[in-house]
């Protein structure tokens, strides 16, 4: 809503500062003026139209808004100086010769009673076009002001309602709360009584489900420790069963490796070969299931 007043009083700001411009126009050219201005900017625009010399003015014409929106001497020296060479051209005159960019003062030295004549009339014309120019483009303005302006106080008026609205609603807000909390004091007491109550039941529902946690715990343990055990005989008993087993297949290949004569006397050195890794493996297993690491028993057990 802030931002909408603010909005509202720029407006009317800018509507009394371009007021005075409106004031001195008025001043200096008054109704006369300004349709003189609207009648020479019609002919203009018809001579623009002419399909044989049309396009002379029709180029003009193009220069005419932005030069009169500055309003100096100059401006209006070069809008008069392009009407006269438009004139003179189209009635089979010479114009002196002024290129473009040249000061006013060195186009208008070379003209002749006639032509000066002519650019001294269009100057003046000049004069009247750029003040309707300039009345229609502020009277343009002016009501686009007051457009926004209507705009602006339409919204401003539907805030302060919805404003209005949402203060009604909160004064009930208010009231409604007020009520809530007047219920909440007379019915403290007994709130509290509950909430004692609910305490002590979770007391006692807590300290239920500690003790029947730490008999599970107790459980798991138990269980966990017999799996471990069970897993670990499992694992000496097949270990000792495989050695067993490839330790005897060792000792009939050994045997039958020194069957013959020739091969006989490394029997007993293959024998005790096989003796010792029985023996030597079986004292690495026991050091490993006995030892602390656990990546230790992971190898074991793959």
């Amino acid at each position: 809503m802030a931002a909408q007043v603010s909005a509202v009083l720029l407006l009317l700001l800018l509507g009394l500062l371009a007021a005075p411009g409106l004031c001195s126009a008025g001043s200096a050219g008054s109704g006369t003026d300004t349709a003189r201005g609207m009648a020479q900017l019609q002919r203009v625009r018809s001579l623009a139209a002419h399909t044989g010399y049309g396009g002379c003015w029709a180029r003009a014409l193009e220069y005419l808004d932005t030069r009169c929106r500055d309003m100096t001497s100059e401006s209006q020296s070069l809008i008069a100086l392009s009407f006269t060479y438009c004139h003179l051209s189209s009635s089979g005159r010479d114009f002196p010769p002024c290129p473009e960019g040249s000061e006013v003062s060195r186009c208008t030295g070379g003209m002749d009673a006639v032509a000066f004549n002519t650019y001294t009339e269009f100057f003046t014309h000049t004069h009247s076009i750029c003040h309707f120019l300039q009345s229609e483009a502020w009277q343009s303005r002016a009501e686009n002001t007051m457009y926004r302006l209507t705009e602006s106080s339409a919204g401003v008026a539907e805030q302060l309602q919805s404003t209005r609205q949402m203060a009604e609603d909160l004064r009930d807000a208010q009231s409604a709360a007020l009520q809530a909390q007047q219920e909440i004091l007379n019915n403290g007491e007994e709130l509290r009584v509950t909430l004692r109550d609910s305490t002590q039941g979770l007391r006692s529902v807590f300290s239920e489900l500690s003790s029947a946690s730490r008999g599970q715990q107790v459980a798991l343990s138990e269980l966990f420790n017999r799996v471990s055990f069970l897993q670990s005989f499992l694992l000496m008993e097949a270990h000792s069963l495989s050695s067993c087993c490839y330790n005897a297949a060792a000792l009939c290949t050994a045997f039958l490796l020194t069957s013959t004569q020739r091969s006989s006397r490394a029997r007993l050195a293959l024998l005790t070969l096989v003796c010792l890794n029985f023996y030597l493996e079986r004292k690495i297993y026991q050091f490993v299931m006995n030892s602390d690491h656990p990546e230790h028993k992971h190898m074991v057990s793959t």
